[in-house]
């Protein structure tokens, strides 16, 4: 999934359940910044920002990576390590099932791993006493649902190097039976690594798409995402309002976020003032999403010619100030604990 569900739709699902804007849009950012978070070098912090459960030791911060973009995604196809950190942990969250490693890599929709994520962040909600632990929670609780709704669009594939769950032999676009894309899929077959869904690109994140792909050791399966989308929409909605329990009807939004889906925004982040069709259909929700906002809140670089030197040989941290803003520290303490009980849950699957 992309913007369009991990920010757009998180953020109508849990306004729609009762939570109020500012809360909606602490989840809702949380979790499409799983997507954006990939700084993975230490920072030099001129003081400590006095948030706890951070990796935080002698005056250097180091911050959890949960996605890959560009070179970094170049350099973690041969880093089995960094896979299973990003990937597995917090993308493709293995359903466990069955009795072998291919099986047990593979996710499932509504994958009960993943689904704990999201019920352990709610309990911490409900059992919050402080404005602290309260946003704390929400921000928690907006990673684990990017890891839940992952399992619909990542359904079938696996976060591991995995020939058997995520190497392609044919890739169909379009109305099922056309648009048959042979050359396509096979330079992807050969070219892209095994690892998620790189053999068939960006196609299970597009809420749009209709697509199919025939893995070679697995049975055929169709995709029209906006369905699978919606069935996502629908049971989140349902699982964040067993706690607010002041959820307005399914029904209400249904249609508009079909419509949604079906038109989504292309752009790399929100503005209120974007006219996209997520602010038609859902008018006051103001939706709007700069992935530098929190890092910009909470740390601001020092500079200067020794930061500056330090920067380019890489081999010392880069300075920064501690501002204040504390989401994004937050959030990095939510995704460390994630990746803990992750790496807990599938230490016994192998690549």
């Amino acid at each position: 999934m992309n913007i369009n569900f991990h920010y757009a739709a998180i953020k109508v699902l849990a306004h729609q359940v009762g939570f109020s804007l500012p809360d909606s849009q602490l989840i809702a950012y949380a979790s499409q910044y799983v997507d954006d978070a990939v700084a993975h070098k230490k920072m030099a912090l001129d003081k400590d920002p006095g948030v706890t459960d951070i990796r935080y030791k002698n005056g250097e911060f180091d911050p959890i990576c949960t996605a890959h973009k560009d070179l970094d995604y170049a350099k973690a196809v041969l880093d089995r390590r960094g896979r299973v950190h990003v990937y597995v942990c917090f993308h493709f969250i293995p359903s466990r099932k069955g009795t072998t490693n291919l099986t047990r890599r593979r996710v499932e929709k509504d994958g009960k791993i993943a689904r704990e994520m999201v019920t352990v962040a709610l309990n911490s909600w409900n059992e919050g006493e402080s404005k602290e632990n309260k946003q704390r929670a929400l921000i928690k609780l907006g990673v684990a649902l990017h890891s839940y709704a992952d399992t619909w669009s990542h359904q079938g594939f696996s976060g591991y190097w995995d020939s058997g769950n995520n190497n392609i032999s044919k890739l169909e676009t379009g109305p099922i039976g056309q648009g048959t894309h042979e050359l396509v899929s096979k330079f992807l077959s050969y070219a892209a690594p095994d690892i998620g869904h790189a053999e068939v690109g960006t196609l299970p994140d597009r809420s749009e798409a209709v697509w199919r792909c025939k893995p070679k050791k697995r049975s055929t399966e169709g995709e029209n995402n906006c369905t699978e989308f919606i069935e996502a929409s629908h049971t989140i909605m349902d699982l964040l309002a067993k706690t607010k329990k002041k959820a307005k009807p399914w029904n209400d939004i249904k249609a508009k976020l079909k419509k949604c889906f079906m038109n989504p925004w292309d752009g790399d982040g929100f503005k209120s003032s974007d006219k996209s069709e997520w602010s038609t259909q859902f008018p006051g929700l103001n939706f709007n999403y700069d992935a530098g906002n929190w890092f910009a809140g909470a740390l601001k670089k020092k500079g200067g010619l020794l930061d500056l030197l330090g920067s380019i040989s890489g081999l010392d941290p880069e300075d920064y100030n501690v501002c204040g803003g504390r989401e994004y520290f937050y959030f990095h303490a939510a995704a460390w604990k994630q990746r803990q009980i992750i790496l807990e849950k599938v230490a016994d699957l192998i690549e």
